[in-house]
């Protein structure tokens, strides 16, 4: 049964914080459509939390589709999905994901697992994976339905922690020629003046090459203030390779911001990014869009 990321099932879950994140990105550069499907368990040896989590970027602005959060007994697999109240799925063979989908008065989304481009595990229970993907929007009886094509990105990562869950990814692509995925390995060191420097894991597909980066270097290159949680966030970023083979230049285009619950005068920020930017690699300059989860604790 393929009810975890790297295709193996399994029977017993240690507790935890577990996330699963499907992030999709159209093809189309002149209207990027981003819709990110996020899955977390918070786990301990009694019970568990599953929180899931439906945004929509396109045309430039943000919506929050669906928060839902329930508490209960320990379901199997930590990384199977578990349906909400909106959000449900479609299961092939295999019990593989086929289509995931939210139902609701106002929007109805449907995002399809296209054809497996690539796959990489790490941990036994961290794996990436690329994909081909489909995302299908129907507003409304008055409106037009929108359909999109474009690259969809499935990545789960885990702690022993059951508060973890801190780490941000990257997600971008040039079309067919390139797609990139990174992990938040680090919390920043440290910031110099508006720069803060954070170390990624990262992977990579270069036309049919796939390639694991272990060390990315990722700097916040410009930031900017968010007055709401009083303090300031990234807008641009650098990536690049240890030895300097890839550089990745990117800068902010639209963004969900929101913000936690804090002790102090500081909150903490939970934000995604619409992304453009491009690629140096080989002599070569590719344009890319993408999407990255930002989180500041």
């Amino acid at each position: 049964m393929d009810t975890t990321p790297s295709g193996q099932a399994r029977s017993h879950t240690p507790q935890g914080f577990y996330e699963r994140s499907l992030a999709f990105v159209s093809a189309d550069g002149d209207s990027v459509l981003i819709a990110p499907w996020s899955f977390r368990i918070r786990r301990d040896s009694q019970e568990e939390i599953r929180e899931r989590d439906v945004r929509l970027g396109w045309l430039g602005s943000w919506e929050a589709l669906a928060v839902d959060v329930d508490t209960g007994a320990v379901l199997g697999d930590s990384w199977r999905i578990v349906p909400g109240n909106r959000i449900r799925m479609i299961m092939g063979e295999g019990d593989a994901l086929e289509e995931i989908f939210l139902r609701d008065p106002f929007l109805e989304m449907a995002t399809d697992v296209g054809l497996p481009l690539a796959r990489w595990t790490g941990s036994p229970r961290e794996v990436a994976r690329f994909h081909r993907g489909t995302t299908r929007l129907a507003p409304g009886e008055d409106e037009d339905a929108v359909e999109r094509d474009g690259f969809l990105l499935d990545l789960g990562v885990s702690s022993g922690s059951v508060e973890g869950g801190w780490q941000d990814w990257i997600f971008v692509h040039s079309g067919d020629f390139f797609q990139g995925a990174f992990l938040q390995r680090a919390e920043p060191e440290g910031t110099e003046g508006d720069v803060a420097m954070n170390t990624f894991e990262g992977w990579t597909r270069f036309a049919v090459r796939e390639r694991r980066w272990p060390s990315v270097e990722v700097e916040w290159t410009e930031v900017r203030s968010f007055e709401d949680a009083r303090r300031d966030i990234p807008v641009a970023w650098k990536l690049r390779t240890a030895e300097g083979e890839m550089e990745i230049l990117l800068e902010a285009e639209s963004s969900h911001l929101s913000t936690g619950e804090g002790d102090g005068a500081v909150l903490p920020v939970d934000a995604f990014f619409q992304l453009r930017g491009e690629l140096r690699m080989e002599g070569d300059t590719v344009p890319l869009l993408g999407v990255i989860r930002h989180r500041q604790p």
